[in-house]
């Protein structure tokens, strides 16, 4: 997996917009789509504050490990469904 495609799998499975994870990590948002579609390179300052902001390592965000690994039939909900689904299961 590119770096790309990882920072996009992290961003929607946390629940964030571009132009939310842009404010998270003080960049412009047309930066981050950029660096999605692949058409912009990312510095190793940004990896940096990336990896921060997403509470993973350079290494494994390098590599793609940034998702526990899924088996068949499982389903990956962003962590902000997840949390909203459980509130309303406790009412």
């Amino acid at each position: 997996m590119n770096i790309g495609k990882t920072l996009q799998l992290l961003r929607t499975n946390a629940g964030l917009g571009v132009d939310d994870l842009a404010y998270k990590l003080d960049m412009d948002a047309k930066d981050i789509d950029n660096i999605e579609n692949g058409s912009r390179s990312v510095t190793s300052a940004e990896i940096e504050k990336i990896c921060q902001a997403f509470e993973i390592s350079v290494d494994d965000f390098l590599r793609g490990k940034v998702l526990p690994q899924q088996t068949e039939g499982s389903v990956v909900i962003p962590v902000d469904k997840l949390n909203s689904l459980l509130s309303e299961m406790k009412k």
